[in-house]
């Protein structure tokens, strides 16, 4: 998905950073397989398909990076699955959560069907809803991370919040 520069480039920025809040926005999701099946080939997602495509492994070294370098208060925004989720992810099963997801949208595009999240990289989900068009409105300051999603009418459809971590 990335390739080597890109990929170089990203983890440069996640160790090099002096910024509290580490955001990753990416257009698809990190635990969702997308698209592909036995028959019909192809992956566009981080979570690989069932046909073995799919980005597992660049996804894993930018995982790994974040647990090896203790990297903090990391959040992927993403979309491309048309509902809402969000979740807390685990993946070296200590009990700390190292980082956080949260998926919005289309507010343009017709609302999807659930798909289960899948579990490689331990993740909790913290809410998901479907059967609505919808966008994301991120607001962030030194202490928190706070996620609401707003349906087409304009209705707060469920709110998050992350504290940040020293």
């Amino acid at each position: 998905m990335l390739g080597a520069v890109q990929l170089a480039w990203l983890l440069d920025g996640l160790r090099t950073s002096t910024a509290t809040w580490k955001v990753l926005v990416t257009s698809v999701p990190l635990s969702i397989s997308k698209g592909g099946d036995a028959t019909v080939p192809g992956n566009d997602g981080w979570a690989g398909g069932p046909d073995g495509t799919g980005f597992e492994y660049e996804r894993q070294i930018i995982v790994d990076v974040i647990l090896h370098d203790t990297i903090k208060n990391v959040v992927f925004i993403g979309g491309d699955v048309h509902w809402v989720q969000a979740n807390a992810y685990d993946p070296n099963q200590d009990g700390v959560i190292d980082f956080h997801e949260y998926i919005a949208g289309p507010l343009s595009a017709s609302p999807g069907r659930f798909a289960p999240t899948r579990q490689e990289l331990h993740s909790t989900q913290l809410f998901y809803e479907v059967g609505y068009h919808n966008f994301g409105l991120v607001r962030v300051t030194k202490d928190s991370f706070e996620v609401t999603v707003v349906d087409e009418a304009g209705n707060k459809r469920v709110s998050h919040v992350v504290s940040s971590r020293p």
